[in-house]
């Protein structure tokens, strides 16, 4: 997919900063896995691929810079050199601010202040600019709207946290021009201006506001092998067999091994250590003995993934540890129908591939529970378009997240045997099993 050319900035005679359209080459391609080592399945990896793209972030970790440190929280130094990247400033001799001599964004932070974008940090005197200082959401709605001269507030009031705000008119023209959603999803009605921007986040705003396209890396060349676990003790679905079977030609297509068992026995150090990704398929019950859990919790903590469908909810009850890493629990379900599933998170891996919206037949879990914060949810229910749903907005289908040093990917999809004949869920199973391999 072709990207659109980047945004550059030049002075104008009175100072005034315009935006004009420069081309820049676009990369050819990207390795298998991407560019850097710790964003694989990052829901902002498409956004970060695309600013490495256009030289606007070189990593974190000079001189290999084969790494992007997507959870480091961004400082107004770190920002400065984003901005002074993405957006082509000129040069300057006039030195703006005393504290940042000693700055390797010194440079980057005069080029910043000479086109009007940072006024200091210190008013009314602003002869600091505070370059070690990790910078709110708030303060980067400020950068970006000088940066790129949003003018366009809409109607105001986008998020219901702000109103105290002294950035609240920028959040709100950032939200107009689509460059933030919030900081909420899927409800997206709050900004968290406070809350420090973290290196992936600030790749998806700076993306956006750029109108990159997001590039999706290719997965692994390195084959790896896939446990498929069916055990049951409570309800046997009779889709089990068209699981193994669709898994089993999925692994053909994309380069991994499947291995298809009910025998728990595997659950040893040495039973596990050839498999990168285990998956419950409609698993019920209590499954495994202590020590066989605590060989999942070891595999687990190795940097090995997780994927889970539909009743591996309904399993393992009272394993503490499991409930955490399947992220919420069956409660109840109405019978099968049709209903429309929301893709909540577009730009994940696991997602890749599936329309905004899309109408399926299924038997839809309600939850005891939500999952937890750090989970992130991917996919919804939309209530409306069935009976039975009893969890409100959002209704989570399908979720995702790092885990005790691994990975997990849960979906509901999966009770009927038709479910594994269905594009969008072969879609869905192979991104999950691909992302999940990819946490080691």
């Amino acid at each position: 997919m072709g990207r659109a050319p980047l945004l550059g900035l030049h002075l104008g005679a009175m100072g005034v900063v315009t935006l004009v359209v420069m081309g820049i080459a676009s990369a050819n391609g990207l390795p298998p896995g991407g560019t850097f080592a710790d964003d694989n399945g990052n829901i902002h990896e498409g956004f970060i691929e695309a600013m490495a793209a256009e030289g606007i972030t070189r990593g974190c970790n000079p001189p290999t810079n084969d790494r992007y440190c997507p959870n480091k929280a961004v400082t107004r130094g770190h920002m400065a050199a984003f901005l002074v990247r993405a957006l082509g400033l000129p040069g300057t001799a006039t030195d703006y601010f005393g504290d940042d001599d000693e700055s390797i964004f010194e440079d980057d932070i005069n080029r910043l202040a000479e086109a009007g974008i940072t006024k200091g940090c210190d008013p009314p005197n602003n002869d600091s600019f505070c370059p070690d200082s990790e910078i709110t959401r708030g303060q980067m709605a400020a950068f970006l709207v000088r940066a790129l001269g949003y003018a366009d507030d809409g109607e105001g009031n986008l998020f219901i946290d702000d109103d105290s705000s002294l950035f609240e008119s920028d959040i709100d023209k950032l939200g107009t021009e689509g460059v933030t959603k919030g900081c909420n999803p899927p409800a997206n009605d709050r900004f968290c201006p406070g809350s420090y921007v973290l290196r992936d986040q600030m790749a998806s705003l700076l993306g956006r506001a750029l109108s990159l396209d997001p590039m999706t890396p290719p997965p692994p060349n390195s084959p790896f092998q896939v446990l498929v676990f069916h055990k049951t003790v409570g309800f046997r679905h009779d889709s089990i067999p068209a699981g193994i079977a669709a898994i089993t030609a999925l692994g053909q297509e994309d380069g991994f091994t499947v291995i298809a068992s009910e025998d728990s026995s595997v659950f040893t150090e040495s039973g596990l250590v050839d498999f990168d990704v285990v998956i419950f398929l409609n698993t019920t019950g209590d499954i495994l003995d202590a020590q066989q859990e605590q060989a999942m919790e070891s595999f687990i903590e190795a940097g090995h993934g997780f994927v889970g469908v539909h009743s591996a909810t309904d399993t393992e009850y009272d394993w503490i540890w499991y409930g955490g890493l399947v992220g919420a629990y069956f409660d109840s379900h109405p019978a099968p129908q049709p209903a429309t599933v929301q893709v909540a998170e577009p730009t994940h891996l696991t997602m890749q591939g599936l329309p905004p919206t899309f109408e399926r037949f299924d038997e839809w879990y309600n939850f005891g529970t939500l999952p937890g914060h750090e989970v992130t949810i991917v996919a919804t229910l939309d209530e409306s378009s069935y009976t039975g749903g009893n969890m409100g907005e959002p209704h989570p289908i399908a979720w995702a997240h790092a885990y005790d040093g691994g990975r997990s990917f849960y979906t509901a999809f999966g009770h009927t045997a038709e479910s594994y004949s269905e594009p969008l869920v072969l879609t869905q199973l192979a991104n999950a099993i691909l992302w999940a391999a990819q946490s080691g």
